[in-house]
Protein backbone atom coordinates (compact mmCIF):
# COMPACT_ATOMS: atom_id res chain seq x y z
CA UNK A 1 0.00 0.00 0.00
CA UNK A 2 2.69 2.49 1.00
CA UNK A 3 4.87 1.71 -2.03
CA UNK A 4 1.97 2.42 -4.42
CA UNK A 5 1.30 5.75 -2.70
CA UNK A 6 4.97 6.76 -2.98
CA UNK A 7 5.10 5.82 -6.68
CA UNK A 8 1.92 7.82 -7.37
CA UNK A 9 3.39 10.87 -5.62
CA UNK A 10 6.62 10.67 -7.62
CA UNK A 11 4.66 10.33 -10.89
CA UNK A 12 2.58 13.44 -9.99
CA UNK A 13 5.79 15.55 -9.91
CA UNK A 14 6.26 17.13 -13.38
CA UNK A 15 9.31 15.95 -15.29
CA UNK A 16 10.43 19.47 -16.22
CA UNK A 17 10.90 20.35 -12.53
CA UNK A 18 13.22 17.35 -12.08
CA UNK A 19 15.09 18.20 -15.30
CA UNK A 20 15.42 21.84 -14.25
CA UNK A 21 16.84 20.86 -10.85
CA UNK A 22 19.31 18.48 -12.49
CA UNK A 23 20.42 21.14 -14.96
CA UNK A 24 20.77 23.74 -12.19
CA UNK A 25 22.93 21.37 -10.11
CA UNK A 26 24.95 20.34 -13.18
CA UNK A 27 25.45 23.80 -14.75
CA UNK A 28 25.34 25.87 -11.54
CA UNK A 29 28.92 25.27 -10.28
CA UNK A 30 30.47 25.91 -13.71
CA UNK A 31 28.39 29.08 -14.10
CA UNK A 32 29.50 30.42 -10.70
CA UNK A 33 33.14 29.55 -11.45
CA UNK A 34 32.96 31.42 -14.78
CA UNK A 35 31.17 34.35 -13.15
CA UNK A 36 33.75 34.63 -10.35
CA UNK A 37 36.56 34.36 -12.93
CA UNK A 38 35.13 37.19 -15.02
CA UNK A 39 34.61 39.32 -11.90
CA UNK A 40 38.25 38.78 -10.89
CA UNK A 41 39.40 39.68 -14.39
CA UNK A 42 37.40 42.93 -14.28
CA UNK A 43 38.76 43.86 -10.84
CA UNK A 44 42.36 43.17 -11.88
Amino acid sequence: MNQKGITNRTIKIPNYIIISFLTIFAIGPQYFINLSYTMNQEIV
